[in-house]
């Protein structure tokens, strides 16, 4: 009898023992999950908002959770601000990601990672006021007066770009260290300037509030934005890149597009 139970006794432990250790796997698996901190702007909407559940909203939000889905061994956090500490926060390692449907730039590149892949792209028009039908397209600008645009701005490289390809048409581009929305919108319907360019998504939460006598125009350009990240996450822009291929093929990307913009952008 003593040695039955001696037995019974052994299956009893190795029973505890696997029941222990798969417990520990699951733990373990859940431990691989690693955290990714993902800033975004707090007040660029379509692009990236906090929407009434102060969650991170706009087509950069969206874009966001469909790559974490393709990506179940992250978890993505997400924190909203203005965009200068946006930016410090990636750069100094405190985000892995930051976003705000962001242009690429030889100074970011400097500072940022940025992936292959775009994570969408802007539609550049130009703005006029509403009465004016002769200006669509940068050849109409020709001998009339564009609003000035930052020279880090990669609205400022496009201008430069055309002039180079057409110096018999060239554009007049004039620089400054930073100008708003509200006041370049301004400087157009006053007639001050022409026209100015602008990415179309994001007029009309600007134009509803100052209800200007301006317009869109005409496309000048369709630009990449992409998402920066930290220079030490060389592994998460491999993934993100294969991410964002696979959420162009499936049309995730298109649908997005159509959802903030009201337009399908990766069209060809």
């Amino acid at each position: 009898m003593k040695k039955y139970y001696i037995v019974f006794m052994l299956l009893v432990m190795s029973v505890s023992v696997l029941t222990g250790c798969g417990g520990q796997t699951n733990g373990t698996a859940d431990s691989k999950i690693k955290v990714i901190k993902i800033a975004g702007v707090n007040d660029a909407k379509p692009f990236t908002y906090l929407d009434e559940n102060g969650e991170l909203s706009g087509y950069d939000g969206d874009v966001l959770q469909a790559i974490n889905k393709k990506l179940p061994e992250y978890k993505f956090e997400y924190s909203a601000m203005d965009q200068s500490a946006m930016l410090l926060g990636v750069e100094s390692g405190k985000y892995d990601i930051g976003t705000c449907h962001l242009y690429k730039s030889d100074e970011r590149a400097q500072k940022f990672l940025f992936p292959d892949q775009p994570s969408g792209f802007s539609d550049l028009k130009l703005i006029t006021k509403k009465d004016r039908t002769d200006i669509n397209s940068f050849a109409d600008l020709v001998g009339k007066k564009l609003v000035p645009i930052p020279s880090n701005d990669a609205r400022y490289n496009i201008v430069q770009e055309y002039n180079k390809a057409n110096p018999d048409k060239a554009v007049k581009l004039e620089a400054i260290e930073s100008l708003g929305s509200a006041d370049t919108f301004k400087m157009v319907a006053s007639g001050q300037y022409d026209a100015a360019i602008y990415p179309a998504p994001a007029f009309e939460s600007v134009q509803k509030d100052l209800n200007l006598d301006i317009k869109l125009a005409g496309t000048v350009a369709k630009v990449p934005t992409f998402f920066v990240l930290n220079k030490k996450d060389t592994e998460l822009k491999t993934k993100i890149d294969q991410a964002l291929k696979e959420l162009e093929a499936d049309g995730t990307l298109s649908q997005i597009s159509i959802k903030w913009y009201g337009e399908d952008l990766y069209k060809k």
